[in-house]
């Protein structure tokens, strides 16, 4: 498969802004990155207007990057950790998904209370927020 191109910085940039708004407070630091306590997330994947798959109660943790020289766009950018082998998806790979979705890679932005990502492969994520988290950015 074709490496991915990265994103512009401009388009980079205004992803991580757009993660950055939720400023989890579930946050620690450890070797210079701050990660966001693990949440667990309803994921829906979605393709070409279709649902492929939809996970339950999916641990993810968000990871800041505060780095510019390991930036790929020349900006910050968050990292989602998504642990899909806790929710039997332990075949993530053949199913198209990753590991891990970096804001300089992939498009990212926050719309009606969830963090839509869209993948180098043409899969979209909806990630919806526990109500917990969305409280903090002042959503319902």
């Amino acid at each position: 498969m074709k490496k991915p191109k990265s994103l512009s910085y401009k388009t980079a940039w205004r992803n991580f802004n757009s993660i950055h708004k939720i400023k989890v407070k579930y946050e620690r630091t450890y070797e210079g990155k701050t990660f966001s306590e693990t949440q667990n997330c309803r994921v829906e994947v979605i393709k070409s207007g279709k649902t492929l798959y939809e996970f339950q109660e999916v641990p993810i943790s968000i990871v800041h990057y505060p780095n510019y020289a390991d930036s790929r766009s020349g900006s910050d950018w968050y990292r989602f950790n998504i642990y899909w082998d806790d929710v039997g998806a332990s075949n993530y790979t053949d199913m198209g998904l990753f590991g891990y979705y970096d804001t300089d890679y992939s498009n990212t932005i926050i719309k009606d209370n969830d963090i839509y990502i869209t993948s180098s492969n043409g899969k979209k994520l909806v990630i919806s927020l526990p109500k917990k988290v969305r409280a903090l950015i002042g959503s319902k």
